[in-house]
């Protein structure tokens, strides 16, 4: 059972549009994101929608329908405000907060009119002392305005290190970036998995509502805050037919489970599965084939969700022996099968090399921190499941 996976970016395109914010999210992203920004333009200039910039074009008209565009406005709306207020000692009023909102969120619609995914990145509040009329509450407001006003998921640049005091360092940028790349392929996977269960059967609403009842019975017994908000954001996705049972995407904060194999899982076995799968995203396992380092990641998954099972109040669940539990044409199960492989001194350099711990070197480091891998407890199954329903 291979536990991580890594999925490719989906196909649309990425674009960005807005401001010099919007373009320093492009410029960073090594080629990842197409720059349709215009830098040192508010949101109700033209070129948001259509226009050319600096060799390339600009604008959500220009973008084809169905891409992901990222958009960054409204900063140079309070700037520009706050310049003719200051500069006339009051006697240029500044413009209300939700009139700027609105025509963001204005191109935010335009964006989504045209089947685009879209994510808004928020600026940060700037540092008026380095760059005059670019911080301070007014701008603040308009941020908050902002907020309220866009009905699209928001990457917020605050509290980012300011190059300039207004514009973030490139590396801020490149990590906003990032995030967004994440998200869109988060929410491609969603659809694909949407559309291959329309094909291929329904939802299994009682074992979705039951998975993310343990997720969040997880993240409650969590005592990190950082990783708890990271559980509470992952995905639980239900597929058919997977090679892999259940395995994870760091990347993408998702959790995907064979509905049809876990359909009739003991609680206790998938609860700890799933805190594995946590555990991988949690400490952002990347992709390594074997040896090693990628068994040390299957132990820190491994003890990660012991842990938070011991935390919940259950230290048995029969991991193995319900995996394990088909047989062969001998009457052998899988998981007598496999040990006996592993137990062989004779196969002892081959598995030193492979994806995942031995099964006895997973059961020895679950008992370590007080987790039994291996029976039933059918109390603490029915204590179990009353606490998460």
């Amino acid at each position: 059972m291979r536990i991580t996976e890594v999925i490719s970016q989906p196909e649309p395109k990425t674009y960005s549009i807005g401001d010099s914010h919007g373009e320093g999210i492009a410029r960073t992203s090594n080629g990842q994101i197409q720059n349709y920004a215009h830098g040192g333009r508010a949101s109700t200039n033209s070129s948001n929608y259509s226009g050319e910039y600096d060799g390339h074009p600009t604008g959500i008209d220009r973008v084809p329908p169905g891409s992901c565009v990222i958009i960054s406005q409204g900063c140079n709306d309070a700037v520009n405000s706050s310049r003719a207020n200051i500069e006339s000692n009051g006697g240029t009023p500044l413009v209300k907060p939700e009139r700027i909102a609105a025509n963001v969120a204005r191109l935010v619609t335009a964006a989504t009119s045209r089947d685009c995914d879209v994510i808004f990145v928020l600026f940060p509040n700037g540092d008026p002392k380095i760059k005059p009329y670019y911080g301070g509450a007014y701008q603040e407001s308009v941020r908050t305005a902002i907020k309220s006003a866009v009905s699209v998921p928001i990457i917020d640049l605050e509290g980012s290190a300011l190059a300039d005091g207004v514009h973030c360092v490139p590396s801020a940028y490149r990590s906003a970036g990032a995030r967004a790349l994440a998200q869109f392929a988060k929410r491609a996977l969603v659809k694909e998995a949407s559309i291959r269960n329309g094909r291929e059967g329904t939802v299994d609403e009682a074992l979705q509502a039951k998975c993310e009842a343990v997720r969040e019975k997880l993240a409650s017994v969590c005592e990190d805050p950082q990783q708890q908000k990271i559980i509470r954001a992952c995905l639980i996705n239900l597929s058919w037919n997977e090679t892999d049972r259940i395995y994870s995407s760091p990347s993408l904060q998702v959790v995907t489970i064979d509905q049809e194999e876990f359909a009739d899982a003991p609680t206790a076995v998938l609860v700890w599965l799933i805190a594995h799968e946590l555990g991988h995203i949690v400490f952002d396992h990347g992709e390594v084939a074997q040896g090693a380092d990628s068994q040390n990641q299957e132990l820190e998954a491994d003890r990660f969700a012991s842990e938070l099972c011991v935390k919940i109040g259950f230290t048995k669940a029969p991991v193995w022996t319900w995996l394990g539990r088909r047989k062969n044409e001998l009457g052998q199960t899988e998981l007598e099968r496999q040990q006996r492989l592993e137990r062989d001194p004779a196969n002892a350099d081959y598995f030193k090399n492979q994806s995942h711990p031995t099964i006895d070197n997973r059961v020895k480091s679950a008992g370590e921190v007080g987790m039994e891998l291996s029976k039933a407890n059918t109390d603490q199954i029915d204590w179990l499941m009353s606490h998460i329903a």
